[in-house]
């Protein structure tokens, strides 16, 4: 069986940054799908106890979305159809999306938008901009998203200007993106400080800042930046490892300061050395 395991983390990360989960039923079963592991089976076994303890709109969500990556439309669209809440309306978008629908895809996006799911503001902003290339469609609904604070519009804005050599609205876009942490935000910055604007010390301030932040490649990315262009592989080993040891470091000075008496310190020329190298160089960001 194909698992679309990607489509599955994509769906959960929607439905808890759309809704704000705080509710521990819903925040439980909204992770559920992650931590399962893409393996779908334990997810349908766990989708039918929940439905006896406490089934709500939360539980109708994922067990759409479990057929949906069953590929059982059918039953998706039996299940979900006629309810107006914008995540089950923006999952139904995504679907036919997916299977080429377009028609089917903006309108469904189209009731959620009108429900304010910044989400479907931005997958809408991503067809018109790769799939009907229209491109003021495209700044409208992605403009629409950016004022919901959605990070993810904030970056695929920031590439369309990008590609399209206006590098000032790009790098505009990525750095608002980034101030919610957005990992691919700081890699592209890092990539245009490598080899557009060269700038080597904002270069590795946005590759350190995306390996802090798990993006999943950093790791790669600032070996190759420290072995081509740095020239030093010793500070691939600096970037990577003195971040965990400046938080401990910092961590360990606020427990020193404020329990004398518990004698938890490390001397004063390790804190000096963390302070040169990262607070005073601002190498270290977020």
């Amino acid at each position: 069986m194909n698992i679309k395991f990607n489509d599955l983390l994509i769906q959960c990360h929607t439905y808890i940054v759309e809704n704000k989960i705080t509710n521990n039923y819903d925040f439980n079963l909204s992770m559920y799908p992650i931590v399962s592991c893409g393996n779908l089976i334990r997810f349908e076994t766990f989708l039918n106890e929940y439905e006896g303890k406490y089934k709500n709109i939360t539980w109708i969500y994922f067990k759409g979305l479990y057929y949906y990556l069953m590929n059982n439309e059918n039953a998706m669209i039996e299940l979900l159809s006629g309810i107006n809440e914008s995540n089950i309306l923006n999952l139904l978008g995504y679907y036919y999306l997916m299977r080429n629908n377009y028609n089917l895809s903006k309108k469904y996006y189209m009731i959620a938008i009108e429900l304010n799911n910044s989400t479907s503001m931005q997958h809408l902003g991503s067809y018109y901009k790769s799939i009907d290339k229209n491109y003021y469609l495209m700044k409208k609904y992605y403009q629409m998203a950016i004022e919901l604070d959605n990070h993810h519009a904030m970056c695929n804005l920031a590439s369309y200007y990008r590609d399209n050599n206006n590098y000032d609205l790009m790098k505009k876009y990525y750095e608002m993106a980034i101030k919610f942490n957005n990992t691919e935000a700081m890699i592209r910055m890092a990539i245009y400080y490598t080899n557009r604007e060269i700038n080597n010390d904002l270069a590795k301030k946005y590759y350190t800042a995306a390996y802090i932040h798990g993006h999943p490649k950093a790791k790669i990315y600032l070996n190759n930046y420290c072995r081509t262009v740095d020239g030093n592989i010793e500070n691939f080993y600096k970037y990577i490892y003195y971040p965990n040891i400046l938080s401990i470091i910092i961590s360990l000075r606020r427990k020193d300061k404020k329990n004398k008496n518990e004698n938890i310190f490390l001397p004063d020329e390790i804190y000096m050395l963390i302070y040169d190298e990262f607070i005073a160089k601002k190498e270290i960001l977020y």
